[in-house]
């Protein structure tokens, strides 16, 4: 697991968006995001987000994991 990927779901954690932590945090685009939030996901072995009629939602791990830490 690279600290990057921890340091993008974190962003992404904290701005409860991919497009607003890919501009506005991390400098990319939502594009390059998603494929490295995948890549967590399969490191950790857990669906961390998904995305249901355009919003973003976390699934249980990832509530846990953004809570654990006071994100939000």
């Amino acid at each position: 697991m690279e600290l990057r990927h921890l340091r993008y779901f974190m962003a992404v954690a904290e701005m409860g968006s991919l497009t607003s932590a890919a501009e506005r945090r991390l400098h990319t685009s939502q594009p390059s995001l998603k494929p490295q939030i995948r890549e967590l996901e399969d490191q950790v072995g857990v669906e961390l987000l998904s995305v249901a009629r355009g919003a973003l939602e976390f699934d249980c791990a990832g509530r846990a994991s953004s809570t654990t830490r006071g994100w939000r």
